[in-house]
């Protein structure tokens, strides 16, 4: 129990749930204003960019929580090291998502 309360409040489980928040924000707004928005692409946004990300971290952090206990002396060194290496695309593709909605809701997209 000790580990999913600690993945819920690590600060990096946190910046990709705030992330996917303003991802779905903001490709909402852009789909609406260029009047591509459908209701029932949300769930293929869901199972093919959030999940993927959550499931990938979470299995990093996990596996890291559970083995760096046999290092004892660069436990908190490894641990860091390799939850954030692990969340690091995660987030750099949701900042790009933000971007790409962003431009396309001003309508200056990357085509």
């Amino acid at each position: 129990m000790a580990m999913l309360q600690d993945f819920a409040t690590d600060i990096r489980t946190q910046a990709i749930f705030w992330l996917v928040i303003i991802d779905l924000i903001t490709g909402v707004i852009a789909a609406l204003r260029t009047r591509t928005f459908d209701f029932s692409r949300l769930g293929e946004w869901y199972f093919t960019n959030v999940l993927p990300f959550l499931i990938g971290h979470f299995m990093i952090f996990s596996l890291t929580y559970l083995g760096v206990d046999r290092l004892p002396e660069i436990r908190d060194l490894l641990f860091e090291t390799l939850v954030t290496v692990g969340a690091g695309p995660a987030i750099l593709s949701l900042i790009t998502s933000i971007k790409e909605n962003v431009q396309e809701a001003r309508g200056t997209g990357t085509t």
